[in-house]
């Protein structure tokens, strides 16, 4: 990574760290128990998540759909059989598992 891309990466982890306990101190504020906050923060991300997953799925999200596959997508499509380069998106590679996945299931059956 070049040192403009670390800045930019270290001010958006930072933001998202404010975010984060920003939305942790107004949580706290309504419940008012630490843990519960915590818990309550914590399925927030999670539910974050899943919507920026199937954003992704749906084409709605340009970075995924542009970043490089995962080693780790990349070694279960090869473990799977399927042939892929190694500069396989994000965006097919989660699709070509859906699609293989899901073929596996209905003949499982």
């Amino acid at each position: 990574m070049k040192g403009g891309e670390v800045k930019m990466k270290q001010q958006s982890v930072q933001g998202i760290e404010t975010e984060y306990v920003s939305l942790f101190k107004s949580v706290l504020a309504q419940v008012g128990s630490e843990l519960s906050a915590i818990a309550i923060v914590t399925e927030m991300g999670k539910d974050r998540r899943q919507t920026r997953i199937e954003m992704s799925r749906q084409g709605q999200d340009k970075l995924f759909l542009s970043t490089r596959a995962t080693q780790k997508q990349i070694d279960y499509l090869k473990a799977l059989g399927i042939e892929v380069s190694d500069d396989i998106s994000k965006a097919e590679a989660s699709r070509l598992l859906d699609e293989t996945l899901g073929q596996m299931a209905t003949t499982a059956r």
